[in-house]
């Protein structure tokens, strides 16, 4: 038996996300729907859904997913009867996480796991899977799109109402369950996510508040191999993104830039060079 934890602000998606769930789940649960729009940040939501829950297992989802697998609720249960010390499951992790002023992700291969079909406007993205044979991948952190944890555990670690919106409570919450119990990304089933995130000025201003922070410090990795990759991969990625200015050099004087990086924080901050670097890159592949 599970909780199905959702913040929901858009009606039409949650009918979406409630029939998949009745079809697939496979056993008994409670829909717990948070109506949230912006009368409070993901870690409260996720809080008061929580405090509200009846059963030991504890799934939080974004809305606007559909599920690709059968019975896949039994699947949830049997991994934690199955792994000792299992604290946290997700669909998308990284093996590590940075000082470096990142999401959840490194942007590399050779750290990041996942098991998940990307839509954006009815147009398929992506699929990113690192599977091989395993059942699962341990990892430190992982993606907020799905997380399943028991009870105790979001009791012990509950979501840090400190962090205003809707960034990093993922990357906090799995940070700090880690440190304790064992997180895992799980091959076992799918879904699809009708998104890719958003990583605008309000993710560039939380995510360098938080890694600024005394009390997050510590569960950081500081010794954590390919920094200059991270640093690399990710100036390539935000270069993307709208970002003022203003907020692109505060990210930069955090970042840090190195000799393997330069030339990409320089397309981070010049877009049209970025653009022009990027279909180099594309062209000598």
């Amino acid at each position: 038996m599970l909780s199905i934890i959702v913040s929901s602000y858009k009606a039409d998606v949650f009918l979406n996300f409630e029939a998949s769930l009745a079809k697939t789940l496979g056993l008994t649960y409670e829909l717990i729907k948070i109506e949230n729009k912006n009368e409070y940040s993901l870690s409260q939501a996720y809080n008061l859904g929580a405090a509200k829950s009846k059963y030991e297992i504890l799934c939080f989802i974004h809305e606007d997913v559909e599920f690709l697998t059968r019975d896949w609720g039994a699947i949830i249960i049997g991994l934690f009867e199955e792994i000792e010390n299992l604290g946290v499951i997700g669909l998308s992790g990284a093996k590590v996480k940075s000082h470096l002023p990142t999401g959840w992700s490194t942007q590399l291969s050779e750290y990041d796991v996942g098991n998940l079909v990307h839509y954006q406007n009815d147009n398929y993205l992506f699929h990113t899977t690192r599977r091989g044979k395993e059942q699962f991948t341990h990892v430190k952190v992982l993606d907020g799109v799905f997380l399943a944890t028991k009870k105790s555990v979001w009791e012990e670690f509950r979501f840090d109402e400190s962090l205003s919106g809707f960034h990093l409570y993922d990357l906090d919450f799995s940070l700090r369950a880690t440190a304790k119990y064992l997180g895992i990304v799980s091959y076992e089933f799918l879904i699809i996510h009708f998104s890719t995130g958003g990583f605008n000025e309000d993710w560039i201003q939380s995510t360098l508040e938080y890694h600024k922070r005394n009390d997050k410090v510590d569960l950081f990795e500081h010794g954590v191999n390919n920094e200059p990759k991270i640093r690399r991969s990710w100036y390539r990625f935000l270069s993307q993104f709208e970002i003022t200015k203003e907020n692109k050099i505060r990210y930069m004087e955090s970042m840090g830039i190195d000799s393997s990086s330069f030339i990409f924080a320089y397309g981070f901050k010049y877009p049209k060079f970025g653009r022009l670097l990027e279909k180099i890159i594309n062209i000598m592949r």
